[in-house]
């Protein structure tokens, strides 16, 4: 059975970043202890670990672990499978910042086209 119909829900890639290397180890023991399903997706990078799976508890892990190294800035990286699910999630010392991410697409300016060959059609009108 696929990875992506033993969980209900919801999938999440969850991409946290820390200089604080022993606090990542210590963040992927707990992931471990709380998660019943994930796939690891980077554990070799310095400083970054990144997992899909389902997991609402992140935020109170993420709290709690931050009062262990108070000097360490936490940031967690979600992406969801919905278009509009992007966001960080920010750490320090017991305290937290949620943000969503605000997607934009500029207004059309005229100044900004330009001919690109590999965008002719073959067949062309």
């Amino acid at each position: 059975m696929p990875f992506q119909e033993k969980i209900m829900g919801n999938l999440t890639t969850h991409t946290l970043y820390s200089n604080n290397h022993e606090a990542i180890d210590r963040y992927k023991k707990m992931a471990d202890e709380q998660l019943f399903e994930y796939v690891i997706v980077d554990d070799q990078t310095d400083g970054v670990f990144c997992f899909i799976g389902k997991w609402d508890n992140y935020k109170g892990l993420l709290v709690n672990l931050s009062l262990e190294y108070p000097d360490t800035l936490f940031t967690l990286h979600g992406e969801g499978e919905d278009t509009n699910d992007i966001w960080n999630f920010y750490v320090r010392n017991g305290l937290s910042q949620f943000e969503k991410a605000i997607i934009t697409i500029p207004d059309f300016d005229e100044t900004k086209l330009k001919y690109n060959k590999n965008y002719e059609y073959e067949n062309k009108i």
